[in-house]
């Protein structure tokens, strides 16, 4: 992780070094490859999240984006709709947004849902 890459989320309130270290050091699983899924995808490549498990089809373009995460291509079947699981010192929780007919909004909702997980340090689904 270098400060530089990620300066404007250090200097967000609440986040921090320590934050970051935490995003750059979790796990998280998109599950899906619709606009949902590639745009919650990314949002986490962009974050700097130390592991992204998603579908083969969205791995090239989250790689192109940050290529200091590691990135996991899986084939992912019978997936219906967006879901997100993040992972936290062996912890797991898991959110499927429901569906609001915008993609974008959805995958961005997903995207935040596990940043606000990895950030509060809770992995219990409430």
């Amino acid at each position: 992780m270098t400060d530089a890459r990620y300066a404007r989320q250090i200097a967000v309130p609440g986040v921090g070094k320590g934050g970051q270290h935490a995003v750059a050091h979790a796990e998280a699983r998109v599950l899906g490859s619709d606009l949902a899924a590639e745009v919650c995808a990314l949002y986490l490549a962009g974050a700097g999240i130390g592991t992204l498990h998603v579908a083969r089809a969205l791995s090239d373009r989250c790689v192109s984006l940050n290529s200091a995460i590691e990135v996991i291509a899986s084939d992912e079947r019978n997936v219906d709709a967006l879901a997100v699981e993040v992972s936290i010192g062996g912890a797991r929780a898991r959110f499927a947004p429901p569906p609001s007919g915008d993609q974008v909004r959805d995958g961005s909702c997903a995207a935040r849902w596990v940043l606000a997980r990895i950030l509060s340090k809770r992995t219990a689904v409430s």
